[in-house]
């Protein structure tokens, strides 16, 4: 017949125009042996074992580029297992937050600030899903690693635009990160040890070639040296007590072969953090506590080579809370409990058109309770337990023609429901064109609504933040995103990508000065306003034989605009970044060697500086005593000194009889930049008894150097 067809990712097979007779096919992979079969006219279930080949070579050294033919966007980010396994480590460890932070369009304010910012996006206006199920906060403490677990990873994926319709709930980004499944053959493992954490991972079959299991857990170690620590030198003068702070990943994935058209997965996360803060000989301090935890249940259904679908449910929480004891006792308890539910399916029509489409059904429950007390008497409390509901339709098609023109269009219709109803329609369109078999141009817009909010508590970098329904006087917040891309690929081996973007979003979220959300009802605290963003995003990738280099570089600019806040001008977030440049380059020395290193570079972001002050008399216990006290004037008024840092690593691994050793050495921030972390104000006095007011920046993070060993074993 002289037909061929190859197998999607999920390894489903279409093969047009065969005749309705018995037919011959040559079944060939790349690992296997090739093998020749007959099919009747009226099968319609055929089961073929491929032997696996064995072929002695030399080295051969394969260089590609895998090419985003069929994405809607040109501009998203697609990881998959091999690149994860390769990706430099980062204090020891792979983290792919870490590698997503320096792609083009996504900043981090400061190197210790967790918060993701996503083409003028705040932090609270990204999706982070697990096989999914939503992740609330990704993040420990200050973002130095992700809750995700490289070792159990599959893949992840950034998509900045170009949304496909069943994306939705959020402003700026999604971020999809993906488990693999256990090997259902044998029993396997990966164990670590780190400077930070230790790690171990384990797969295999519950029963052979039907059920499998994928088992992850991590752990750090910081606060069993902070207690010993804290431990010998108690009592010391000016003894100043260490943090004891740690945290802990579990993770198990179960994943069945009911038949050859039907699957199931069953899975189970928990990541929690503690931090203690101890102060002036133990009678101050502070204790919070943060964990995502969910139970996922996966079906997925194979009718046929065309036609397939999957349905997700799960339960999952996000829980924090504060304990201060600090002149008075402030307690703080925050929950957000979620059942999420989504049944999705893909239809191929025909050969040029696909169908796409689902529902789905989200229920929310959002409490907080906040008190402070001084002993026994009560200053102050607030409560609030708020429920909501969440469900819609999407629906897309997917229409390609003549093989260099293709069309994503479709919608998603969002109903949210807290006090009242809210309807909201999200359009989506996408159009990819390939002018030449090495140039391909890409155009999207999209709208995409958020109907639950973050709200910082506090100014510090802790997850201590409350998430809040949209209802009658807080509504969903709304972007419109049209975004253009161009990709130049030159032999395989040279990549040139520019994108530009325009982003106008309204109904975003601020506070006026002073504002109090612990103790006031948050819909008279927060203030709306309008925003834009635009940009141009660069990104050059060459991949020679050893060596891989990516140069990634934005410029952007953004604003808001609230009739509350600087008399009603616009001004720039502290997430308006204007420049950002990072360098990532991987070298193989040899087949067991190899050196990596990345550098990265941004601008200042915007602060809140003083424009004078003045003195208070009576300040102290005194009525001779005084302070200096700052006078603030329009928010967000100058920009802090730009931040630069170079990370390298080393990594050497060795195969063995039973399994593969790998050991890994690094250093953060190499020549030891003091990047500013934050601002502070402190006071000198001169020789004649006047007192200056000075500002001051804080740098946490030095020179770093970092070990890691981790042993595979099969």
């Amino acid at each position: 017949l002289k037909s061929h067809a190859v197998s999607n990712p999920k390894g489903i097979i279409q093969l047009e125009s065969v005749v309705k007779d018995s037919a011959r096919f040559l079944l060939r992979h790349v690992s296997y042996n090739d093998k020749i079969v007959w099919i009747k006219e009226n099968e319609t279930h055929c089961t073929f074992e491929l032997v696996p080949l064995q072929v002695k070579l030399k080295n051969v050294n394969i260089s590609a580029y895998q090419r985003k033919r069929n994405s809607p966007s040109l501009s998203s980010v697609v990881l998959s297992r091999k690149d994860i396994e390769q990706l430099p480590s980062h204090f020891g460890e792979t983290d792919i937050i870490k590698i997503l932070e320096i792609q083009p369009g996504v900043i981090r304010t400061n190197e210790l600030n967790p918060a993701l910012n996503v083409r003028g996006g705040s932090g609270g206006h990204n999706s982070f899903v697990l096989d999914g199920q939503p992740i609330f906060n990704p993040n420990h403490l200050l973002g130095i690693l992700s809750t995700f677990n490289a070792d159990l990873l599959e893949s992840a994926n950034l998509v900045k635009d170009g949304y496909h319709p069943k994306l939705g709930g959020s402003l700026s980004s999604f971020i999809h990160v993906k488990n693999r499944i256990g090997n259902k053959q044998k029993l396997t493992g990966k164990m670590g040890i780190g400077l930070l954490s230790s790690r171990l991972s384990l797969e295999g079959p519950v029963v052979d070639n039907k059920v499998s299991f994928l088992f992850g857990i991590r752990r750090s170690y910081f606060d069993l040296f902070a207690k010993s620590y804290n431990k010998i030198n108690d009592g010391k003068k000016d003894f100043s007590p260490l943090p004891e702070y740690n945290f802990q990943d579990l993770q198990l994935k179960l994943h069945s072969k009911i038949n050859q058209r039907w699957f199931a997965e069953v899975e189970m996360f928990r990541s929690s953090d503690k931090l203690d803060l101890l102060k002036e000989g133990n009678d101050k301090r502070l204790i919070t506590n943060w964990s995502n935890q969910f139970v996922g249940f996966h079906v997925k259904h194979y009718s046929n080579s065309s036609f397939n679908a999957h349905f997700i449910s799960g339960l999952g929480t996000y829980k924090f809370d504060l304990n201060r004891d600090h002149n008075n006792l402030l307690r703080v308890d925050s929950k957000t409990n979620v059942w999420n539910n989504k049944l999705e399916f893909v239809q191929k029509t025909s050969e040029k058109l696909e169908t796409s489409g689902g529902v789905f059904f989200d229920l929310f429950n959002f409490q907080y309770k906040n008190k402070l007390s001084d002993t026994d008497v009560v200053l102050k409390e607030n409560n609030s337990n708020k429920n909501a509901a969440y469900c819609g339709a999407y629906v897309n098609f997917k229409y390609e023609f003549l093989k260099k023109l293709i069309f994503n269009f479709g919608g998603r219709l969002n109903y949210y429901k807290q006090d009242t109803w809210i309807n909201e329609f999200s359009p989506r369109l996408s159009c990819t064109y390939k002018m030449k078999e090495d140039l391909t141009l890409n155009l999207n817009y999209g709208v995409t609504h958020q109907f639950n909010h973050l709200l910082s508590t506090y100014g510090m970098n802790l997850p201590n933040d409350i998430w809040y329904p949209s209802n009658s006087k807080i509504p969903s917040e709304q972007a419109h995103q049209l975004a253009l891309s161009i990709e130049k690929v030159w032999a395989n081996r040279f990549v040139f990508r520019v994108s530009s973007f325009v982003k106008d979003m309204k109904n975003v979220i601020d506070y006026s000065d002073g504002t109090d959300l612990l103790f006031k009802k948050v819909e008279d605290e927060v203030l709306f306003g309008v925003g834009k963003s635009k940009g141009i995003e660069l990104e050059i990738d060459w991949n020679l034989k050893k060596l891989h280099t990516s140069l990634f570089y934005t410029l952007s600019d953004t604003w808001r605009k609230f009739e509350e806040i600087n008399n009603g001008s616009k001004f720039n977030p502290p997430y308006d970044i204007k420049h950002t440049i990072n360098f990532l380059s991987r070298f193989q020395i040899s087949d067991k060697l190899s050196c990596s290193a990345s550098w990265c570079y941004a601008s200042g972001q915007s602060v809140s500086f003083p424009i004078g002050a003045i003195v208070v008399q009576g300040a102290g216990p005194e009525i001779a005593d005084s302070e200096i006290v700052p006078i603030y004037g329009k928010r967000y008024n100058v920009r802090m000194p730009s931040t630069h840092r170079l990370d390298i690593s080393l990594k050497y691994s060795k195969t063995q009889k039973k399994g593969r050793s790998i050991f890994s050495v690094g250093v953060y921030n190499v020549y030891n930049r003091s990047n500013p972390y934050f601002i502070y104000f402190d006071t000198e006095k001169n020789e004649n008894g006047s007192r200056r007011f000075l500002p001051k920046q804080k740098a946490l993070i030095p020179f770093l150097p970092t070990i890691n060993y981790t042993y595979e074993f099969n």
